[in-house]
């Protein structure tokens, strides 16, 4: 987190809920929380590891991480 008033304060946390509930959650019931759970818990990996970020060139963390080492 950054300093309290300044602008991008929120803009990793509301980007990452933007990108859940487009992809995960929209159009989608689940009938009991443990379904719910249990799709948390597979889609947090998949966006921190997996899945294409428009802000590093459209690479996934790990692709990106391996071109600047």
């Amino acid at each position: 987190m950054k300093r309290p008033k300044v602008i991008t304060d929120n803009a990793h946390a509301e980007s990452f809920f933007k990108s859940l509930k487009t992809e995960l959650l929209r159009e989608r019931r689940f009938e009991k929380e443990g379904h719910l759970r249990a799709a948390l818990k597979r889609y947090i990996p998949y966006y921190n590891r997996t899945r294409a970020h428009s802000a590093l060139g459209f690479r996934s963390p790990i692709a990106y991480e391996r071109l600047a080492a």
